[in-house]
């Protein structure tokens, strides 16, 4: 743990959804670092984790056509999502379920997922 401001002690100053994007970016444009690694499974999508730190970790993943992932609690964490390759739909349910917001997300752009509090 790191001091907060004002010597309290507590959890790192997270990091800026800025610094997070360009991070994210500099990492998807490195193709020849992790192209090796990506796995295309037919029947999930996959991931696996290329760095952690105390304030920020780097996964890989990918999905093929028609797998998803179900709703899910990223447990208070911001996070930056790059399209290194094709396209991605994210569907967004609403209302509790009762319209969903459909968003592409294009090759080489980055879509920030905010933090969240329960």
């Amino acid at each position: 743990m790191q001091p907060r401001p004002g010597g309290a002690v507590g959890l790192a100053t997270p990091l800026s959804g800025f610094h997070m994007k360009l991070m994210a970016r500099a990492i998807a444009s490195r193709l020849d670092e992790w192209h090796d690694l990506v796995h295309m499974d037919a029947t999930t999508r996959w991931h696996v984790r290329l760095h952690g730190t105390a304030d920020h970790d780097v996964w890989l993943e990918s999905w093929l056509p028609g797998q998803g992932a179900s709703w899910h609690d990223h447990g208070g964490s911001a996070s930056v999502m790059v399209v290194a390759r094709g396209e991605l739909e994210e569907r967004i349910p609403l209302l509790g379920g009762f319209m969903t917001q459909v968003r592409r997300i294009p090759e080489g752009m980055a879509r920030p997922l905010r933090r969240r509090w329960a």
